[in-house]
Parts: structure tokens; sequence; C-alpha cells
């Protein structure tokens, strides 16, 4: 072993919610609930994971990782466009062998209008890149 101890925590008590690096994570997610969180005891800058289930259903699950921006970290630069606040997106999808990565980065200003198009223009872009060469 590396000296680097794992820390699992079960599911916060009803009506509580996780809280990690100033950001609150609610208990439950839809029909999924949050049952434990990871973390690194003695290396806390590799952030954390939180653990949501469908209760009853032991084959789904959803994580959400959770990683503090460094001071030496350039995120926050990447967050801004000549000082203006920009939201980014990222979406991973898995196709056959491969990763496909869709960052959608734009203006805080334009989210409203945006964001109804967002989900499609990505379904958009999936079809069109699976599409084989020549057409269906």
């Amino acid at each position: 072993m590396s000296g680097i101890g794992v820390l699992c925590i079960a599911g916060p008590a009803e009506g509580q919610s996780w809280r990690y690096a100033d950001v609150n994570f609610p208990v439950a997610l839809d029909t999924f609930v949050s049952q434990s969180t990871f973390r690194w005891v003695g290396r806390p800058q590799l952030g954390m994971s939180l653990t949501y289930v469908i209760p009853g259903d032991e084959a789904t699950e959803l994580t959400v990782y959770v990683y503090p921006i460094r001071s030496e970290d350039t995120v926050a630069t990447l967050m801004r466009f000549d000082k203006t606040p920009v939201t980014s997106l990222l979406y991973v999808f898995v196709r056959n062998r491969t990763y496909l990565k869709f960052r959608l980065s734009y203006l805080e200003s334009a989210g409203p209008a945006l964001r109804p198009h967002i989900v499609p223009l990505i379904q958009q872009a999936l079809a069109i890149i699976e599409e084989p060469p020549g057409g269906k």
C-alpha cells in the first residue's frame, strides 16, 4: 500500500445533504438517493465521489465526482472570455472503442436563449458522427 487511505462514508441522515468544497449535494436526485461518499484520506486535492442509487435496484448507480480547483490549476482562466464570465458544459459519450467529448462554452448572457437548443444540438452531432461515410 502507498499509505494513501480511502474513507468511505455511509449516506447522510434523512433530510440532510452532503457538503464538500462549499457545495451542497442533495440527498436525492430524481429517483436516486445518496448512498455513500469516497474520499482520499490525507490527499484532499484528489477530491471525492458521491454515489447515488435507485432503492431496490442493485445494478444502477450514478456517481458524481468533485475535484477542487487548486491555485496552480488554470481552469479558472478557461471560464472567462476577455474578463466576461463564461458557462462551460462538458458531455462525454462512449462509442465503440472511443470517447466522444463535447465542450460547449458560451457567455452567461446567452444562456437563456441557448439552453433549449443544447440537447438537440448534441443529439444531432452524435447522429452525424455515427453515420457511416456516404450516408446511411
